[in-house]
Parts: C-alpha cells; sequence; structure tokens
C-alpha cells in the first residue's frame, strides 16, 4: 500500500523497506517542482522553521544523503537533464522521506514572471552601465 502522501505515480510497495533499519527519514523532508516555480524560495522557508536544519540543493537524488536531525532536500525536474521521473521514483523506494512537497505552477504565471524579471534585470543593467562613451564624433565637447 502507497503512503498516502506520495502520488501514485512514485508509489511504492513498502516504504519501510528500502531502510530496515530506520524506515522513513524523520524530520526530513523533500521537495519536487520544476524550475523557476519557486522552489528554492520554499526550500530556505521550509528550512528557516525547522531547527538545526540542514538545506540541499543542488546535483541527483541521495547525492546530499545523511543521518540530520532535520533536513530538506530540493531537486528540480529537468529531462534535459536526466532528472526524469523514473529517477525519482526510484531514489524514492531506496530513501523514503518524512515528508514531501510537489510544487507546480501555471505556466502562464511563470512565462509572465521570467518577462517581468528579464524586463527589470534589462533596467538595472541599463542603470549601472551609466552614461556610454565614446558617442560623439572625434573633435567635440561634451
Amino acid at each position: 500500500m502507497r503512503h498516502p502522501s506520495v502520488p501514485r505515480l512514485f508509489a511504492s510497495t513498502s516504504f519501510t523497506s528500502a531502510r530496515p533499519d530506520k524506515g522513513h527519514r524523520p524530520g526530513e523532508i523533500y521537495s519536487l517542482g520544476i524550475g523557476n516555480t519557486g522552489t528554492t524560495a520554499l526550500l530556505f522557508e521550509v528550512a528557516g522553521g525547522l531547527p538545526h536544519c540542514a538545506a540541499f540543493s543542488r546535483g541527483k537524488p541521495g547525492r546530499d544523503v545523511g543521518d540530520y536531525q532535520n533536513a530538506v532536500y530540493k531537486h528540480t525536474y529537468n529531462e534535459r537533464k536526466g532528472k526524469t521521473f523514473d529517477l525519482f521514483r526510484d531514489h524514492f523506494a531506496r530513501e523514503p522521506y518524512d515528508r514531501y512537497i510537489w510544487t507546480a505552477r501555471d505556466p502562464r504565471d511563470a512565462a509572465i514572471s521570467r518577462m517581468l524579471y528579464r524586463w527589470l534585470q534589462s533596467l538595472l543593467n541599463l542603470r549601472s552601465s551609466g552614461p556610454t562613451t565614446g558617442t560623439l564624433p572625434p573633435g567635440t565637447k561634451p
């Protein structure tokens, strides 16, 4: 029987069979989403609310697994980088966690957010570069 907090896609026949010594990972939270959906902000918000919490956000699943009092692991789904659903399903079967956070975002909202972010960055780059030089014809004083 699958754990009620795990979507059917990541179902495992037995979460405790993967780690008979400990079963699930108490105090360890796994966050999964696609890029630019707020997963990093969520990672630090959750980690900031737990005492002595370690936060991990890089590499393939299982890279930073360890025995921590509290830990939050964040990964993003990305077919191009080989982070497929099969990879995550296999990882969850081997390393069950205490809690799972699944992040989803409306693609239209993500597109608008990217557009506004790029527009803001272009404005900031214009301000930081200051006035351009070398645009006056030779011999002309400013």
